[in-house]
């Protein structure tokens, strides 16, 4: 599902089109977040070449002081598929914009909950930046369509918006344009040069508002580079 927000269309205008990943890795995502279904889980399909020596799916990418590309400098990213055709994920420590809440909603057709406050607007990644996703804990109903592991999932943003306004929405969710895609063996190649090491996807990270800090602090639980 494409979420409008072309009235915030500054998201991606500055961030030019990084490399996409394999077609049929950009058509399995746009078909998970935007058929209605049930639950899915990030993997390789029955056609996948040989298996990977390691799967970094459901952790933590972060950038190496060494990262040669300025768009994902000190940048964070939730790896949410990583096998033999691609990899894809969401950066989780790039807030584009503060909207209110009743815009958001009203995209939708729906009232927005009572309560004030903003709602930050994360850049998820170069790729598609009109696409709109939400990360949020998989809490609550529906589930996730994308379950990135037990406490986390991925969900297109009208479902996680109808649940938050019948009071069943996840407790965090966090707001996402675009994503970061990598073609087959290209992030691989990415690791083997040192742009980047793999941390947990601890929770604390993934919704914190902290931005500031969350790539120190990734780079403090960072554990291997393979």
């Amino acid at each position: 599902m494409v979420v409008d927000f072309r009235a915030m269309r500054s998201f991606g205008t500055t961030f030019p089109a990084r490399r996409l990943p394999g077609a049929a890795l950009l058509a399995a995502l746009a078909l998970a977040l935007s058929a209605a279904g049930p639950e899915a889980k990030v993997g390789p399909g029955e056609n996948a070449r040989p298996k990977l020596r390691i799967s970094h799916a459901g952790e933590l990418l972060v950038a190496s002081p060494a990262m040669p590309d300025p768009r994902f400098r000190e940048s964070v990213v939730l790896l949410l598929q990583h096998d033999e055709g691609g990899a894809l994920g969401l950066i989780v420590n790039r807030v584009l914009a503060r909207v209110k809440p009743a815009e958001l909603f009203a995209q939708h057709g729906l009232e927005a909950p009572a309560g004030g406050g903003e709602v930050e607007v994360h850049y998820g990644g170069p790729v598609d930046p009109d696409r709109g996703f939400v990360l949020h804990s998989a809490e609550g109903s529906p589930p996730p369509l994308i379950r990135v592991n037990e406490r986390v999932g991925v969900s297109p943003v009208e479902q996680v918006l109808r649940a938050m306004a019948r009071g069943e929405g996840p407790r965090r969710a966090v707001f996402m344009v675009g994503y970061a895609g990598w073609g087959p063996g290209q992030l691989e190649e990415e690791m083997r040069r040192g742009a980047w090491f793999t941390a947990p996807a601890d929770e604390d990270i993934l919704f914190d508002p902290a931005q500031a800090t969350k790539w120190r602090r990734a780079m403090e639980r960072r554990f291997r580079t393979l």
